[in-house]
């Protein structure tokens, strides 16, 4: 069974109109630095979201930081969906379920922090050192 590039359009915008409010965990300018240095266990607990949202089409209970994550996976799914249909490519070649797993796990793990670099612009460079401890 495939999945159509428009289907899977309007399944993830329903999916982000469904998922709860995040509170930033850090301001636009250190999103990029911030999906760098996510914790393991942050990242595994989104991809597990992912997962179930995938089988039951409802969002689990998620942290804030893997909420924030989870807008992030899903906005850049989207933006990929939204590329495939302008460039008239053939539908997944998946069933929608295991689509919406591939986009919100298996992309955002190859793809996503250089999605979120070109959507968000680049980070700030590290300070040398900090002059609070010079």
């Amino acid at each position: 069974m495939e999945t159509p590039y428009p289907q899977m359009l309007a399944a993830l915008e329903t999916a982000l109109r469904a998922l709860p409010e995040a509170m930033a965990p850090v301001l636009p300018f250190e999103i990029v630095r911030w999906t760098r240095g996510l914790p393991f266990h942050e990242v595994r607990a989104a991809d597990a979201a992912a997962e179930r949202f995938a089988d039951a089409r409802a969002w689990p209970v998620m942290s804030n930081n893997v909420l924030a994550q989870m807008h992030l996976r899903v906005e850049a799914a989207i933006d990929l969906c939204r590329g495939m249909l302008k460039l008239q490519k053939p539908p997944m070649p998946f069933p929608e379920g295991e689509a919406i797993r591939s986009l919100l796990v298996h992309y955002w793990h190859s793809k996503g922090p250089e999605w979120v670099e070109w959507r968000y612009g680049g980070e700030a460079p590290l300070p040398e050192s900090d002059p609070k401890q010079n």
